[in-house]
């Protein structure tokens, strides 16, 4: 029940959701037209769509009026700036005539949040009211009534008459009456644009772009998908966690060949990935036969996206693995007939889900630089080694339209909203004056009868091709494997042979010691025998001098018998202690024999185990070498003894199994598999261009269609276009045909900025997710006072883990991952995170070792070598800045001054006036200012800290600032080692800092970086 809390939570501070209003809004004047009546022609294949806002409040307004109604009086801090910019009260989108349709009308839902405050379990029916807010709408602008069932296909919005100034009067007031706390009257903005007759409109903007699936799946608990599940686990079993950094065994499993995959992707084969890139990959792909999360910790620069193209390669060869048991001609099933409204019909063929099923990739984040570099980077021609790999194509012409560059593929699409879709669907599946699109050119494989068989019997050729290649990889794994598994026993032999030359050395001691010693007992035996023999001669010679008269002088006891006895009997008794002393002996004879005989036959029994040892060493030593003559491995990317006793810095500079010979089969492996997507798409071009047309219809939200019909046509789109990338924000609308468990897999970048719960969509409709970021760069940025998430929070009856103010969706996948780590920052408690990355190559010192020390524990290892330009203004440096608060709050006048004069000895340099430098501040007004400075140079880039996220420059100029006569600043500032991290791993060559030494080395982490950087 408490995971039902938990949607409920996220989605009441969805709720309060401040929607901005954008650019290019005017206000609607009361004297002219409505922009509807002014009968505008549109270009040519283009309509006029106009968005009117109703309202234009100050968030500031809306923020005060929840901390009256909450009974709080505390304030946010201006350098938090939750409360910048306006918002409005709901949004109406209207057609070229001012028509409505049934999706045209959204009223933000924090109007119904703060009616809901002042009522006791308020909150609750929030979703109702909103619902019955859009019900009311279609009354209020006269909509025909939706049909009871509505058919499958293509269908008409149903649409209201034109808007007229009575109808916009009656929405104001329908609005005061909802919202007594507004203090200004209601104005109206319009937004009047050409959109093209393909592209539908979006009304989804005004409010959280993750109520709908939030409500979704609180209103049906058996929604929650495995992963989802996962992501809201209550309690986590800490003692099944493998702590890759203290324990070696871990990290040396995941990077077992075993778990290697067959295809890598194509970049330079000399390279190969780090350690932990290797085993987190592995981590990974490891979900491909089950389901659910594996986080991944990637700090900046340790090479988050070579991982995951890696990642994409393995899904890819997977699937065309599964194609190996399929003719190019039984790809397909069954066709579908979709009824359109002009009558005619569509037919579209299922893919076999056995091939499909659980293959389709969505990256998404909520940083828009994420995404870019991820759609980018798959089908540029740069992203592979085109020297290496001079034929890969996988329509590479219409690959080169997707990104306006030279390509290879057409490995991705991004279609995070509706201008990026219709885009996609003019480059890719239209033609263009030059070119044919996708749909031309399977049309032209179709009509003409004999290129289909062609393209059959170059699937089939290929697939054997495959078929040799993976023949090939196999072969090396289980060479590889064998060896990797022999890994612990060659140490135990190791280590048991040592024991045993140790015991032979303790053997052949003692055996020599045991010799000597029985060579003593036989001296000393020899020595007693002649004295034995002495003795006898004595007592024979005595006995032969017995007294005359024997018997009578004995039985009378004379005094000669007594002196002949006496003297006989002395002979016996040392005759006696000679024969005792002998039977000693001998019995100490008889032992030192066993002795050396057992000792003799431990020995053997030792020399025969450090033979089976030697054995086993010589055999794991043979196979070492064969590995790397068969394969070309460089003794360090063996994961063998030295490997495992090597220090965890040297560790993570090794590329396990990695050579160019394995990369090479293992890239071609990959190619291979997508030039047989291309014969398989081409050999059945009819059926694909069928599916896509229909596709496409449905991605332009002209579509109704049943959610298997739905997946089908997507699963179709993903074997020709594998990746499609899209905003978390971009999730439910771009997907709304698509529920539980509808997509493979999702690859979540940057994941430490999104909030918990705006990944909640995503994650129940894929099967497996990847989480990859880094808690310690810049968090979620939650707008809500904290006191309105705490009483959310506590009517819940919930802990700070669900908090986004205390957590995002990497630290819930990290906190249930099992392969990971602990780092402890400050003084706070250890931090569990994912799989950890730790190889960075980004910055040079000192920015490194600063951010290794305050946020990663030093855990992080340097790749590249400082390079010591002198183009450069000097050594990375502390300007230290002495000045007063001006009337611009934090923005001291000394620093932008400083500032300045330190960009214009820069460019008196030789450096490169193109090559943007970062100027970048803790504070709003700070950033603001220096804008306003530079606003003429381009090449100087200015920005907050969170603003800079994912990106980075040879320089970056740290501008602090703050109030020297308000800590508090500071104090937020340094609350965390977040903003400092993220601020110096931007800068790639230098960190120049300006400001007050003095009284920002006072607080953590700054403090550390005063004591690294050298100051002037």
């Amino acid at each position: 029940m408490e995971q039902q809390h938990i949607l409920k939570f996220w989605r009441d501070i969805e709720i309060f959701n401040l929607p901005d209003v954008k650019k290019g809004f005017k206000f609607l004047s009361e004297d002219e037209l409505l922009p509807w009546q002014e009968n505008r022609p549109a270009r040519a294949g283009y309509t006029w769509q106009h968005t009117l806002l109703f309202g234009y409040i100050p968030k500031g307004q809306v923020i005060d009026c929840i901390k009256t109604r909450l009974n709080v009086t505390d304030a946010d801090a201006d350098y938090k700036k939750p409360a910048s910019g306006h918002t409005c009260l709901s949004a109406l989108v209207l057609n070229e005539y001012g028509c409505p349709d049934e999706n045209s009308y959204v009223p933000a839902s924090y109007i119904f949040g703060l009616q809901g405050l002042k009522e006791e379990g308020g909150l609750s029916t929030i979703p109702f009211r909103v619902k019955m807010a859009t019900e009311d709408f279609e009354r209020r602008y006269e909509l025909p009534p939706a049909p009871e069932a509505p058919e499958e296909g293509v269908q008409g919005k149903r649409k209201g008459p034109s808007v007229d100034r009575k109808t916009l009067l009656k929405e104001i007031k329908y609005l005061s009456e909802l919202c007594d706390w507004l203090t200004e009257p209601i104005r109206i903005m319009v937004l009047s644009k050409e959109i093209h007759k393909d592209s539908p409109p979006e009304t989804n903007f005004l409010n959280s772009f993750y109520l709908d699936d939030l409500n979704l799946l609180i209103g049906d608990p058996a929604l929650l998908n495995t992963s989802l599940q996962q992501y809201l686990q209550e309690t986590i079993d800490t003692s099944a966690r493998q702590d890759l950094l203290q324990e070696k065994m871990h990290l040396v499993d995941w990077v077992h060949p075993k778990r290697m995959s067959p295809g890598r992707w194509p970049s330079p084969v000399k390279y190969g990935l780090y350690t932990a890139q290797s085993g987190a990959v592995n981590s990974i792909t490891a979900l491909k036969n089950t389901s659910g999360i594996q986080g991944v910790n990637g700090p900046p620069g340790t090479g988050k996206t070579t991982l995951l193209k890696d990642v994409v390669a393995d899904i890819l060869v997977s699937r065309a693995m599964k194609m190996l048991s399929f003719e190019a001609s039984d790809l397909f099933g069954a066709y579908n007939r979709i009824s359109r409204e002009d009558g005619y019909d569509w037919h579209t063929y299922t893919i076999r889900p056995e091939i499909v099923a659980g293959t389709s990739i969505v990256v998404a984040s909520n940083n828009n630089n994420a995404i870019e570099n991820i759609t980018k980077a798959l089908p540029a021609a740069t992203a592979i080694d085109t020297t290496e790999f001079p034929t890969a194509d996988y329509f590479a012409e219409l690959g080169g339209r997707l990104v306006d560059a030279d390509a290879w593929g057409i490995l991705s699409a991004a279609l995070g909203n509706s201008e990026n879709r219709y885009q996609f669907r003019q480059d890719f599946w239209k033609k263009t004056k030059d070119q044919p699109g996708f749909e031309d050119i399977l049309w032209a494989v179709y009509k003409e009868e004999d290129l289909t068989p062609q393209y059959q019997q170059r699937y089939a050729q290929c697939r054997s091709e495959l078929k040799s290649l993976l023949a090939a990889f196999d072969d090396f794994q289980q060479q590889a494997g064998a060896f990797h598994d022999s890994l612990q026993s060659h140490m135990q032999a190791v280590a048991d042979s040592q024991m045993y030359r140790e015991k032979q050395a303790a053997f052949k001691s003692k055996k020599q010691s045991l010799e000597t010693d029985l060579n003593t007992i036989i001296s000393q035996y020899e020595v007693l025998a002649k004295e034995l023999a002495a003795i006898q001669q004595l007592i024979t010679l005595c006995d032969q001098r017995k007294p005359s008269f024997f018997w009578w002088k004995k039985l009378f006891a004379t005094a000669t018998y007594k002196l002949w006895k006496s003297g006989r009997d002395k002979y016996v008794d040392e005759q006696e202690a000679i024969v005792n002393n002998q039977r000693s002996l001998e019995k100490k004879r008889n032992a030192l024999q066993s002795a050396i005989e057992e000792n003799a036959r431990l020995q053997r029994d030792n020399d025969a185990q450090l033979k089976a040892q030697v054995t086993i060493i010589k055999k794991y030593q043979q196979q070492r070498e064969q590995l790397c003559e068969q394969y070309g491995f460089a003794a360090a990317n063996l994961v063998d003894d030295n490997f495992y006793h090597a220090t965890m810095e040297d560790i993570h500079l090794r590329t396990p199994y990695a050579s160019p010979r394995i990369n090479k089969l293992r890239s071609d492996i990959f190619i291979k598999s997508m030039e047989l997507h291309k014969y398989a798409i081409l050999a059945n071009a009819k059926k694909f261009r069928n599916n896509l047309k229909v596709f496409f219809e449905l991605l332009g939200g002209r579509g109704i269609m049943k959610e298997a019909v739905a997946r089908n046509l997507w699963d179709t789109f993903f074997f020709c276009v594998p990746v499609v990338s899209t905003t978390l924000a971009s999730v439910s609308r771009l997907f709304s045909s698509i529920g539980k468990d509808g997509l493979g897999w999702l690859l979540l970048d940057e994941a430490g900025q999104a909030t918990p719960q705006s990944a909640t969509g995503i994650l129940w409709r894929s099967r497996r997710a990847a989480i990859v970021g880094d808690p310690l760069q810049v968090e979620p940025v939650v707008t809500i006072p904290e006191s309105l998430v705490a009483k959310i929070k506590q009517q819940y009856n919930l802990d700070d883990t669900w908090s986004p103010l205390c957590s995002s969706a990497q630290v819930l996948a990290d906190r249930i991952s099992r392969p990971g780590t602990y780092i402890r920052t400050g003084e706070k408690a250890a931090v569990w995170t994912g799989f950890p990355l730790r190889t960075h190559r980004r910055c040079d010192d000192p920015m490194f070792r600063i951010a290794n020390q305050i946020a990663y524990n030093g855990q992080m290892v340097k790749v590249s070598t400082d390079k010591k330009e002198a183009r450069f203004i000097g050594p990375s440096s502390w300007f230290h800045v002495k000045g007063g608060a001006g009337n611009s709050g934090h923005v001291i006048e000394e620093e932008i001054s400083l500032l300045e004069e330190k960009i214009k000895q820069l460019q008196r340099t030789e450096y490169d006036q193109q090559q943007p430098v970062y100027v970048i501040s803790p504070f709003v007004t700070v950033a603001d200012r220096c804008r306003q400075v530079f606003r003429h140079q381009p090449a100087i880039q200015i920005g907050t800290i969170h603003t800079f996220q994912g990106r980075e420059a040879e320089i970056v100029f740290l501008v602090l600032g703050s109030d020297p006569n308000k800590a508090e600043a500071r104090k937020w500032a340094s609350r965390k080692p977040n903003l400092l991290n993220v601020a110096l791993t931007r800068a790639q060559k230098r960190i120049y800092v300006i400001g007050d030494k003095e009284s920002w080395e006072k607080y953590p982490y700054f403090n550390t970086m005063a004591a690294m950087l050298p100051h002037t």
